[in-house]
């Protein structure tokens, strides 16, 4: 497959004290460091493109193939590890990069739309029972909601602050739980957050609202997982907790048999939480509040998605690989299956470009959008961090087995 547009960022001097999950060094199982970003373009036009078309390409069963690459001069949003794209009721895929962008997995078609009115990076969009969209952090503590009819944005109430690498997650009475993350005032940043500063809190769509709810250890690289019960699983290298939103109320249900770090978690078919991290899984049961391990993935993952099939198994993609000279070193495309039933997993077919720090996004027909992030890292003369991100993305078809 031919590399699309890349963008390199060079790391230098850390402004930020921070332990969190996205994945900034190299290997299974990166340091978390402290950083600041410059971006900047290479090899690409930096003209404005309003529709990136690509010919649609037939996906055979169980196999990977090209799509519609990001739009000349953008990239999917590096600090947001997928948190900054969500599934629209009709099918398409609102995304927040540098710009924000609509993909219509029928035409394999990119469009820009509108922006937001703060420029964000690392924003959480979560899809509300409304439809609209609402987008909060990653620049401002200002949030805002976007209404895919008209296309365009408005601001709604703000939280306490404006905070990063947190999760914002839709509970089953439609109001939305922000947690955690990094608390940032301008350009600086503290992780894990004071209590006063980023508190728990609560969106209210009919009100537009803000409100504070209990208070949990506030973990940052953290994962936030809604359970068929109502509850939240919130899994860190802090621990577990569950969020009960009937109570506001926080438990800790034990820590996961692993550490986990750079880590996804799952809900299964089952109402089990699978969490994969390093070469290490292990399934949570709410019903029990317990955790087992299970079976670890054949290529150690960090930096990597994991997306629910239609079928109820578990794919696993893409994740970091050793750093090395210029021009780089290429991350993994290795894909992998997790099947609850048997508790075993199986290879799968290997993407285009290696990658992590990527997004997935299961598809309405069953198909999986991966997009984005880091698909090269080195290490320069001044031993700074410089990875390349990518523009490139990539459609997975399912097997029918």
């Amino acid at each position: 497959m031919t590399r699309g547009p890349q963008i390199r960022s060079r790391l230098r001097q850390p402004v930020i004290a921070l332990a969190t999950g996205l994945v900034i060094g190299c290997g299974a199982d990166p340091t978390q460091e402290a950083v600041s970003a410059r971006s900047r373009v290479s090899g690409v036009s930096n003209s404005s493109t309003q529709l990136i078309a690509a010919a649609a390409t037939a996906a055979a069963p169980g196999s990977w193939s090209a799509t519609a690459d990001l739009p000349p001069g953008d990239t999917w949003d590096q600090a947001s590890q997928g948190r900054s794209a969500v599934l629209l009721r009709d099918g398409r895929l609102l995304v927040q990069a540098y710009e924000n962008y609509l993909y219509d997995p029928a035409a394999a078609i990119w469009a820009k739309t509108a922006s937001m009115s703060v420029p964000r990076s690392g924003a959480q969009l979560t899809l509300l029972n409304d439809g609209r969209v609402l987008a909060v952090g990653g620049g401002s503590e200002i949030a805002e909601l976007y209404n895919p009819v008209t296309g365009t944005w408005t601001r709604t109430g703000s939280m306490v602050a404006d905070r990063r690498s947190h999760t914002a997650t839709l509970l089953k009475n439609g109001k939305v739980l922000v947690v955690g993350g990094m608390y940032c005032e301008r350009f600086f940043c503290l992780s894990p957050p004071p209590a006063w500063a980023a508190p728990e809190e609560l969106y209210d769509p009919a009100t537009g609202k803000w409100t504070q709810t209990g208070s949990s250890s506030r973990p940052d690289g953290h994962t936030a997982t809604l359970l068929n019960d109502g509850r939240v699983l919130v899994v860190s290298f802090r621990g577990a907790e569950t969020y009960d939103a009937a109570t506001g109320a926080w438990s800790q249900p034990g820590r996961a048999p692993f550490n986990p770090s750079s880590h996804t978690a799952t809900l299964l078919t089952d109402g089990r939480v699978l969490v994969v991290g390093g070469s290490s899984a292990a399934l949570y049961a709410p019903s029990t509040g317990t955790w087992i391990l299970t079976g670890g993935p054949a290529d150690p993952r960090s930096g990597h998605t994991a997306t629910r099939l239609a079928g109820g198994n578990v794919l696993v993609a893409g994740g970091p690989t050793e750093c090395g000279a210029d021009p780089g070193t290429p991350q993994l495309n290795t894909s992998e299956e997790y099947d609850p039933a048997s508790g075993t997993w199986s290879s799968s077919a290997s993407m285009g470009t290696g990658r992590y720090n990527h997004t997935a996004m299961l598809l309405n027909d069953g198909r999986v959008l991966i997009a984005g992030g880091i698909d090269t890292v080195r290490w320069t003369a001044e031993s700074c961090f410089d990875p390349t991100f990518t523009a490139t993305a990539e459609i997975f078809a399912p097997g029918s087995g």
